[in-house]
């Protein structure tokens, strides 16, 4: 859930928003006063941002473990274990 914390505060309010209309839009659009183009458009701005967040986390994890490596505080091969299993998970 580290996407979440990622948002402005704006932004978690409406996904809390969304929660709360029980994810409906027609209710959601009400609560804001705004027409459904608008809060669809507002919705898919709010995806691209927490699919962004979830690659950039997911591109930053082998570098990570590999500077463990040459750290020296892991094993290559618990590193190439860790690594295989985060892709197996993460399909």
């Amino acid at each position: 859930m580290d996407w979440f914390l990622t948002l402005t505060e704006d932004d978690q309010n409406f996904a809390k928003q969304i929660i709360l209309k029980s994810g409906s839009l027609k209710d959601l659009a009400q609560h804001y006063e705004v027409s459904y183009p608008t809060l669809r458009q507002r919705l898919n701005q709010l995806i691209d941002k927490i699919v962004a967040t979830e690659q950039k986390q997911k591109d930053n994890f082998e570098p990570h473990i590999m500077q463990q490596v040459i750290n020296g505080n892991m094993d290559l091969d618990v590193a190439k274990d860790l690594i295989g299993y985060y892709h197996k998970i993460s399909r």
